[in-house]
């Protein structure tokens, strides 16, 4: 019996697989030639919100460097605005980020500010924070496949910057400087815009006999980060020290003035060499000394802040005028007329302006260099409770306080002279640790923040 094969029916079907693969085919080059679309489209994606996360931080930086009290709110929008731009501007010109047209339509660059991290509230420019939303929407590319489909590949992204919760800083000077009224919580007694001593001339400090407040940053401390463990002190007042001093915590005094150290550390800010490595610790931009009175170069051990002068100016004008000593009631004897006028000799300055604080022309010229993060400790008695100690000891850390460095630091012992520092109320450094406290006093950075409104940012 003979066995009858289907041999046109067997034919039908391999032209049936020929068709199947041949679809295959064509789909599977449709999707690879898809995923080279989608592939340019994520890389590009990244490029741009790395381009809006500059152009927040830029403007945000700009802003809190700016002062808004007589300002408006337009004004500071055309100021964040222009900075925002300039960096997108600069990230499109970068090498392969052709495709990053942020001028053509119909691409769409919107900056926002507000007051608050959330982006709700308003914007008064005249308040304490400054917080910058930067959105770009409807960013063309350039289409592989895509077109063909009638689809358009267009991207968005959006960012948000401002400063940081305040708190302790990772950017210190070995140096600290007093408590004055511990019921000041944000400030510890310090003023804005009034002159500190940052280290004394001489050794009467309130930190005991030999100290003339400058600080141990010690390599068994763990707060001490490793690669800091061998810099020595010129180093670490350059700029080397990254470890960091957090309300709570304590700090170590180190005895002995010093003088040549401080003067090379403190002085590569201002771009005098020494025998420290340039590369390592660069220059400010704006080295200029402020023209500080000759009263602060005069070795008077009852003034360390232009406050204490000005009240002894006042003390003085009084006495003179009533013929009294403000001591102790009495008639004025010769002597106390000639200390009293020898006060005024001595102090002829007639308001705070007279001394030429710099600080608001530098801030937009400097690069911060000369703006220090220094502990400010309680000094009435050592972390043990002992109020007279001798030799290094521990001291609790009340607050940091931001000082903007006015002048050069002598670099030998002949010359008796304070460093003095002007107190500002805001002060970004590059690394802050965040102590669940959210305010921009003191120390603080400009960082980025969580769109509340893109949560892909």
């Amino acid at each position: 019996m003979k066995t009858h094969h289907p041999v046109r029916g067997m034919r039908k079907q391999r032209g049936l697989v020929a068709v199947i693969v041949t679809i295959a085919l064509f789909s599977f080059m449709g999707i690879a030639a898809l995923a080279v679309d989608i592939n340019h489209a994520l890389m590009n994606r990244t490029k741009l919100q790395n381009s809006v996360d500059s152009a927040a931080l830029a403007a945000a930086l700009v802003l809190d460097r700016s002062d808004f009290t007589s300002g408006t709110a337009a004004s500071a929008l055309a100021i964040a605005s222009g900075a925002a731009k300039d960096a997108l501007a600069q990230m499109a010109t970068a090498n392969g980020n052709a495709e990053l047209d942020f001028v053509s339509a119909p691409v769409e660059v919107n900056i926002t500010l507000a007051n608050r991290a959330d982006m709700t509230g308003g914007y008064d420019p005249a308040g304490e924070d400054h917080y910058v939303r930067v959105a770009v929407n409807n960013l063309s590319l350039n289409s592989f496949v895509m077109q063909m489909f009638g689809l358009d590949k267009q991207l968005s992204a959006s960012a948000v910057a401002g400063p940081s919760a305040g708190g302790g800083s990772c950017n210190l000077v070995p140096m600290a400087v007093c408590e004055i009224d511990a019921s000041d919580t944000s400030n510890s007694g310090y003023e804005y815009n009034s002159i500190y001593a940052l280290k004394l001339a001489t050794n009467n400090s309130e930190m005991g006999p030999g100290n003339f407040q400058l600080l141990n940053y010690d390599p068994d401390d763990p707060n001490t980060p490793s690669e800091t463990e061998n810099y020595k002190l010129s180093e670490q007042l350059a700029g080397a020290y990254k470890g960091c001093a957090v309300p709570g915590r304590t700090v170590r005094s180190k005895p002995g003035n010093t003088v040549g150290p401080v003067g090379d550390g403190l002085n590569m800010r201002f771009g005098d060499r020494s025998n420290l490595d340039a590369s390592l610790f660069p220059s400010d931009s704006n080295t200029t000394d402020a023209e500080l009175n000759d009263i602060y170069k005069k070795d008077h051990k009852d003034v360390n802040t232009i406050t204490d002068v000005f009240e002894k100016i006042a003390e003085a004008e009084t006495a003179l005028a009533n013929n009294v000593n403000p001591k102790n009631n009495k008639a004025l004897t010769d002597a106390e007329i000639a200390q009293y006028e020898s006060v005024l000799a001595d102090y002829p300055l007639d308001s705070q302006e007279d001394l030429t604080l710099n600080y608001e022309l530098y801030k937009s010229t400097g690069n911060d260099r000369r703006r220090l993060a220094v502990p400010i400790i309680d000094c009435t008695a050592d972390a043990y409770g002992d109020p007279s100690p001798t030799g290094a000891s521990d001291y609790n850390v009340k607050s940091v306080g931001c000082f903007f460095l006015l002048q050069r630091a002598p670099t030998n012992n002949g010359d008796k002279q304070e460093i003095y520092g002007e107190y500002l109320e805001k002060c970004p450094t590059p690394n802050v640790p965040y102590n669940g406290v959210s305010n921009s006093l003191g120390t603080y950075r400009i960082v980025l923040y969580d769109d509340p409104f893109n949560k892909e940012s």
